[in-house]
C-alpha cells in the first residue's frame, strides 16, 4: 500500500466500510470525521471497494488504489482512507421459517390505491394506515419496484422505540430501511 494513504483502522481479515475524504478532518483518536461535503463510502471487501458512483450511476468495483486516486483526483486537499467496522457485523441472523419463534404475530391489510399500497394492521382496532410505497418503474435505470419518496410520503412516522419491545433490536434496523 503507497504511503500516502492513512489507513486507520484496516483490518484483511474482514469486510469493512471505507471512507475517503480529506485527512486533516478526521481525528482517529475519537473516531470522528468532520461533516463537509466532500467525503465518499463504500465497501471494503477482499482487496477491492465497492460503492456508488454519482457520473456512472451504479454501484462499481474498483481497487483500493483506484479508489484513493479518484477521489484524491476529484476533491480538493489530500485525501486519506479511513476504516470503520459495519454496524451489527457481529449479529448472527437465523430465520425460522415456520416463524415458532415469533413472539407476536401481526397481521397486516393491504390496500392499492394507484401506485401507492398502503397498509394497515389488522390485529389492532383503530390502527391507522401507512405508507408502504409507490410503485416505480425506471427502465432506463433498470429500477422495478415499490420506493418510498420523501415526497409522497404521508402519515404516521415508523419510531423504532415503540416496536423495541416487540421485535427487540430489530426495530432499528427496520428504521434503517426506510
Amino acid at each position: 500500500m503507497p504511503a500516502r494513504w492513512h489507513l486507520a483502522g484496516r483490518r484483511q481479515d474482514k469486510d469493512q466500510l471505507i471512507f475517503v475524504t480529506r485527512k486533516d478532518v478526521v481525528d482517529v483518536a475519537t473516531k470522528t470525521m468532520q461533516n463537509i461535503p466532500q467525503k465518499h463510502i463504500g465497501v471494503y471487501h477482499d482487496g477491492h471497494v465497492y460503492h456508488y458512483s454519482n457520473t456512472e450511476d451504479r454501484v462499481v468495483r474498483q481497487t483500493v488504489d483506484a479508489f484513493y486516486k479518484r477521489f484524491q483526483r476529484a476533491y480538493r486537499g489530500d485525501q486519506g482512507l479511513f476504516f470503520g467496522d459495519v454496524p451489527g457485523a457481529e449479529l448472527k441472523l437465523t430465520v425460522d421459517f415456520a416463524a415458532e419463534s415469533v413472539p407476536h404475530s401481526h397481521a397486516f391489510k393491504l390496500r392499492n390505491q394507484g401506485t401507492k399500497w398502503l397498509a394497515q394492521r389488522s390485529d389492532v382496532r383503530g390502527e391507522q394506515e401507512f405508507l408502504v410505497g409507490a410503485e416505480v418503474n425506471q427502465p432506463r435505470k433498470r429500477f422495478h419496484g415499490l420506493g418510498f419518496p420523501v415526497s409522497d410520503y404521508y402519515g404516521p412516522m415508523y419510531e423504532a422505540a415503540k416496536y423495541l419491545p416487540i421485535i427487540d433490536h430489530w426495530a432499528y434496523l427496520v428504521a434503517l430501511l426506510k
